[in-house]
């Protein structure tokens, strides 16, 4: 760890604050300033300088005020401060709200050495992480299903991967369709097919064995040749060149 640093958390309880300091007894380097109080009043001092380098906050999802000023943190002290956030009872969609919001990482409670290592070590990759102003959001919505727009999404992030050869840009695609992204289902497709192609040989060797087709093909022997290959070979092809 930097020892350069200002680590501060905010725990609500004195028993937290002990279990934070038996998970981190023994990092080296480490200097954490615990604060035990209720985040939303030491959250009105943290402004400008007195804003930590890392700063562990418990939070209560039940209690608006402390979302409101962990949100004002995070937008005004980006990207100085990485800001980790715990409470004592989260769900999938409160924590995905904290990522939303630009939280780093979130620790579970009880708050265990190895989750509270693991979530400096995000924070600490975040703020070495050079800041660029040079990235651009393009976000592709579709009123309905089948508009195509999982295709358009995918042929655009190829499209800007290979605009320039000779300054190529890195491109990050993402499917924000979390329970059952289109872009997964299109592979999934592709092993069906490839599946269906396998069989379909068997099924012909069966039958005719190296026959030729009555369509005049080479029958299994062509049909071999085609095991290999992809139905969406663009949506294999970009995991490559992303």
């Amino acid at each position: 760890m930097k020892k350069d640093l200002r680590f501060l958390a905010v725990m609500r309880s004195q028993e937290k604050a002990n279990e934070l300091r038996s998970a981190v007894a023994n990092f080296d380097g480490l200097d954490w300033e615990i604060k035990v109080s209720n985040f939303q009043n030491v959250a009105a001092e943290l402004v400008n300088s007195h804003v930590p380098n890392v700063l562990l906050a418990e939070i209560s999802f039940d209690k608006p005020g402390d979302l409101t000023e962990l949100s004002r943190i995070v937008r005004e002290s980006c990207p100085d401060t990485a800001v980790l956030a715990t409470a004592e009872q989260a769900d999938f969609e409160g924590i995905r709200r904290l990522m939303r919001m630009g939280v780093a990482d979130f620790i579970p409670q009880p708050m265990s050495q190895v989750d509270v290592r693991n979530a400096l070590n995000v924070a600490l990759s975040k703020l070495s992480q050079p800041v660029s102003a040079d990235g651009k959001v393009i976000t592709f919505l579709r009123s309905c299903g089948g508009a195509g727009a999982t295709t358009i999404a995918v042929q655009a992030a190829q499209s800007l991967a290979h605009m320039n050869r000779k300054d190529p840009k890195r491109v990050c695609l993402i499917d924000f369709d979390l329970q059952f992204g289109n872009i997964v289902l299109s592979l999934d497709l592709d092993e069906g097919v490839q599946e269906w192609r396998y069989r379909h040989v068997k099924m012909v060797e069966r039958t005719i064995g190296t026959k030729h087709g009555t369509g005049g093909s080479t029958g299994a022997e062509y049909l071999r040749s085609t095991l290999s290959r992809a139905a969406f070979p663009d949506l294999w092809a970009i995991r490559t060149r992303l």
